[in-house]
Formats: structure tokens, C-alpha cells, sequence
């Protein structure tokens, strides 16, 4: 089994526009709180049309709170899971609409490429 490289994004760097195409792009509300991790993933991956995959060494049962008052955006609602994974010591690495979650600490051993660099010499 072959594993894509992904594109690191960290903070608030997602970006799905374009592929909002069958799901709504509004009206997602979070109340998670002292739940597992696992069940906001479920939820977001549900209601936002996103494919989570989890690397091994994430700690899914780990009670998180990810709330807040006003309906989001799917944007705002993947920055949200940042937010919290950043709390985590997680982050997420995007790839169109599948984000992979890893421990921040693991980011440097995973390999992800660097982007290219422009030719020079024109």
C-alpha cells in the first residue's frame, strides 16, 4: 500500500475551496465538549465531506473540547480542528479533501516533501 505525499499546513492554512460541490458550506454547529477526539473527527468528516485519516500514534480517545456559539463554515469549522490539534499536540496535513492528523512531533520523521524551487537561471 503506497502512501501520497502530502502538503504540511499549519495554523490556519486550509483551504477547500472549490470542493464544497455536493455539501452544504454553512450550518455546521460544534458543541464537543470532554468528548474523545474520535467523535469530533466522525462528525467533521461527516457533515464537511472530508476524509480523516489518523496516524497510528494519535491519541483519538483523548477528551478535547471544540465548541463554539454560531453555526460555521466548513473553513471555519476545519480551522476549529486545528485549533484543537494544536492544543493536542497534533496537527493536520491537507491533500484536498483528506487531511491526515499527526503528532506535531512526528512531523519532522513523515515524509512530505519541500516544495520545489523556481529555476534561477531565467
Amino acid at each position: 500500500m503506497s502512501t501520497k505525499r502530502l502538503k504540511p499546513t499549519f495554523g490556519r492554512e486550509f483551504d477547500l475551496s472549490g470542493e464544497t460541490e455536493g455539501f452544504e458550506t454553512a450550518g455546521l454547529r460544534l458543541d464537543f465538549r470532554g468528548v474523545p477526539l474520535q467523535h469530533v473527527f466522525d462528525y467533521i468528516s461527516n457533515a464537511a465531506g472530508v476524509f480523516i485519516h489518523v496516524k497510528p500514534n494519535v491519541d483519538v480517545w483523548a477528551p478535547v473540547d471544540a465548541f463554539h456559539a454560531d453555526q460555521l463554515n466548513r473553513q471555519e469549522a476545519l480551522e476549529l480542528l486545528q485549533d484543537v490539534l494544536n492544543k493536542n499536540g497534533c496537527t493536520a496535513i491537507q491533500d484536498g479533501k483528506k487531511l491526515t492528523v499527526i503528532r506535531s512531533e512526528d512531523v519532522k520523521k513523515s515524509c512530505i516533501p519541500l516544495p520545489a524551487m523556481a529555476n534561477r537561471n531565467n
